[in-house]
């Protein structure tokens, strides 16, 4: 499958030691490593599946969905602040 093809399990477990060791260390807060992934991906997919669900409701048109998702990264940058242990600086 493209799946194993392109070693997206191996690339998921070596994030998933990374963030372990983050936990681990004390830079991130210790939370559920399902509930970590489920979030991350959550943010940056759920738009993109959506899109045509959220232009017709609320954008214009097509062209304000790259609007959109510059105001959404913001959303994305804050959440993913918020599992710091302390805060980011950027």
């Amino acid at each position: 499958s493209i799946f194993q093809e392109m070693q997206f399990e191996e690339t998921f477990l070596i994030i998933k030691e990374r963030l372990l060791m983050e936990m681990e260390a004390g830079r991130l807060k210790k939370v559920p490593i399902h509930t970590v992934f489920i979030t991350f991906y959550g943010l940056l997919t759920f738009p993109l599946i959506t899109k045509n669900l959220i232009t017709s409701i609320f954008l214009k048109d097509t062209t304000d969905f790259s609007v959109f998702m510059l105001e959404w990264k913001q959303y994305i940058l804050f959440h993913l602040e918020q599992m710091q242990s302390r805060p980011c600086r950027t």
